[in-house]
């Protein structure tokens, strides 16, 4: 297939990058071309973070107002600038797409228009990219990067059509090699997969993007498992619960649920705990619009592009098309009185707690979250606290 798409998405981006403008025609570029992102890994944390009093769940311009009288305090300790864009001669990134901490705090991401995943570690060394010669193996366009509960790592090969299995950040070999160098409709390929995430079993769930379907397979690729539209054998875009457009994060809870950011839908998706039979779309719910203090009226989220569950069962969203972050804590539907939705930004803005097009998010040890806030060529994190009352 040609790389139209990507070109435009890469063009649009460079747009908004040169004066932060054209935000709606950004969002609306991302809208039809449901492209994936690159992405970036960091390793064992990072250093010289910028402080903000910005981390009130209705947070919509940086404001350190106290939380009204009666609301629960937030889950999200101050967000902070740790990284951000600098010069590429000094070894720093821009545009960061896709985000994975693992146990020890190490981070990978990828970035817009790279071939290559960047490591940050924790020792105040700058950004490099990953070595993998270890592996005899490189990228095109890897569009996300994320950790499997045994600490090994799944690059999302977008541009390859592949998901690649990797035994770790240092000194990775190849585990296995999901789907191919060409892309493909038949159960087991993919076209432009964004991410890829792995459940306790070892099983790994695709956001097929350019077949606008999620695939599980096992450790081997072998499909197990196929949601999406099919209309005489090919896969299309479709609306309905258990359709997809242009998916492109996913994630899995310890419990086996699955969240996916329906990203060309405009909304987010979960199936249950599976119960066989596998390969049939019950099981899926939409979820309703976020339950919010929203005085911008933002409402139902808009080209939402990453997802993360942390081990408490809350799901974290990166809603980029309204520049703000998303927390649905597990009960979300257990109490309507419940305060069960957290957010951050929701306007474009720059200040800690701001966010612009923010298409990856990330939790690590102690409740680390880790945000590419791929508009602002930088990274913000927060800590989770361990719970929140409601």
């Amino acid at each position: 297939m040609g790389w139209g798409p990507s070109v435009q998405w890469v063009d649009t981006l460079r747009t908004l990058l040169a004066g932060r403008r054209g935000l709606v025609g950004f969002a609306a570029g991302l809208a039809m071309t449901g492209l994936a992102m690159p992405a970036v890994i960091v390793a064992g944390g990072i250093t010289d973070s910028e402080p903000t009093g910005a981390s009130r769940a209705d947070a919509v311009s940086g404001s350190a107002d106290p939380a009204p009288a009666g609301q629960a305090v937030s889950s999200v300790s101050d967000w902070s600038v740790p990284v951000r864009r600098t010069s590429s001669s000094s070894g720093g990134f821009m545009t960061p797409t896709g985000i994975a901490v693992d146990l020890r705090g190490v981070t990978l991401m990828t970035l817009a228009d790279d071939d290559r995943i960047w490591v940050l570690r924790n020792d105040g060394s700058p950004a490099s990219p990953w070595d993998t010669s270890t592996a005899g193996t490189s990228f095109r366009r890897p569009s996300s990067v994320s950790f499997s509960p045994t600490g090994t790592v799944l690059v999302a090969d977008t541009g390859n059509h592949r998901i690649v299995h990797l035994s770790g950040v240092e000194a990775p070999r190849v585990i296995a090699v999901l789907g191919g160098r060409t892309s493909g409709t038949g159960a087991g390929m993919f076209a432009r997969p964004s991410e890829a995430a792995a459940d306790e079993a070892g099983q790994v769930i695709v956001a097929d993007t350019g077949n606008h379907r999620i695939q599980m397979v096992d450790r081997d690729g072998r499909s197990i498992a196929v949601w999406g539209r099919t209309i005489r054998g090919e896969p299309k875009r479709g609306t309905s619960v258990g359709e997809f457009a242009s998916p492109r994060g996913v994630a899995v809870g310890r419990d086996g649920r699955i969240v996916v950011a329906d990203t060309g839908n405009n909304r987010v998706q979960s199936h249950a705990p599976l119960a066989r039979p596998l390969n049939r779309s019950t099981g899926w719910d939409v979820w309703p619009v976020p339950v919010l203090d929203d005085p911008l009226r933002i409402g139902n989220y808009r080209m939402p592009a990453g997802i993360a569950v942390d081990p408490m069962g809350r799901t974290l969203i990166a809603d980029s098309g309204n520049h703000r972050i998303v927390i649905r804590n597990a009960n979300a539907n257990a109490n309507a009185n419940a305060r069960t939705w957290e957010s951050w930004g929701g306007r474009a803005g720059t200040a800690p707690g701001e966010f612009v097009m923010p298409m990856a998010i990330s939790v690590g040890p102690g409740g680390r979250v880790e945000v590419a806030d791929t508009g602002n060529d930088r990274i913000q994190i927060a800590t989770l606290r361990p719970s929140t009352s409601a």
